[in-house]
């Protein structure tokens, strides 16, 4: 078993300033794609142990945009939490959370509730790579350069691949039927 690393006063505040800039844009995003409250910030904590570990151990190479790395660890470690409750069997794709109804009457709120859930199902028929760069640009409201580092691809075929991943969900939108009103906003 190897020794645990031990933290230097420079790891120590790299990790403290990288917890006190990205957590709550973490946790948001883990929030938009988990819709539970406790697993995302569960999965926020994991996320920030992982970056302080490769700290540690001296791995971390200082990088032009560290949220692209922190938002890719996030992005990882969501996805564990998904495998896991597929393979717990605790996996319900209609288990949405309420939304809340703060500003919107009953009706919208239904009215919503099945828009979302919609785009969802119209989401899970996109391939994986044009569902993942939805979630992250407007799920994770993340911009095209971090979602460009995180992939590893130029912007111009970032943009050409968002560009088709959105008339593939419009005509998957136009298939099924939905009727969807531009000025409400997901989830």
């Amino acid at each position: 078993m190897e020794p645990k690393p031990t933290l230097s006063l420079e790891g120590v505040v790299l990790a403290s300033t990288f917890y006190r800039e990205y957590r709550k844009k973490v946790f948001l995003y883990l929030m938009r794609n988990t819709q539970n409250q406790t697993q995302s910030e569960d999965i926020t904590s994991t996320v920030f142990l992982k970056v302080t570990e490769v700290i540690a151990k001296g791995k971390y190479r200082d990088r032009n945009n560290p949220s692209s790395w922190i938002m890719q660890i996030a992005h990882n470690e969501m996805f564990n939490y998904f495998r896991t409750l597929i393979k717990t069997s605790k996996f319900n794709p209609d288990g949405f959370s309420s939304i809340p109804e703060s500003s919107l009457d009953a009706l919208s709120t239904l009215e919503r509730f099945e828009l979302h859930k919609d785009v969802r199902f119209l989401l899970d028929k996109l391939p994986k790579s044009q569902k993942e760069i939805i979630m992250l640009r407007i799920y994770a409201e993340m911009p095209f350069k971090e979602i460009k580092e995180m992939r590893g691809v130029t912007s111009g075929t970032l943009r050409v691949q968002y560009h088709k991943a959105l008339v593939n969900l419009r005509n998957l939108i136009r298939d099924y039927g939905i009727e969807v009103n531009r000025s409400l906003k997901p989830g």
